[in-house]
């Protein structure tokens, strides 16, 4: 990422899934920040697959309202 008047750095974007009702934080994982909008589908995706390999089915999936305009 780049912004007049200051060095070239790279931004990460962390992202989290919680079992609301348990509070358990169920995957993190981060990307870069330019990639931050797919990241909702992957951290979906990855969610369930941990849940699954623990029996668990995945219910519901709640969003940030950043996430608003990603299908």
């Amino acid at each position: 990422m780049s912004n007049p008047g200051k060095a070239r750095q790279l931004e990460y974007f962390g992202q989290i899934a919680v079992d609301d009702g348990h509070r358990v934080i169920t995957r993190a994982c981060s990307t870069l920040q330019t990639k931050r909008l797919s990241m909702f589908r992957q951290i979906v995706e990855l969610t369930k697959e941990n849940l699954e390999e623990n029996d668990i089915a995945l219910e519901e999936v709640l969003a940030d309202g950043g996430y608003s305009n990603v299908a």
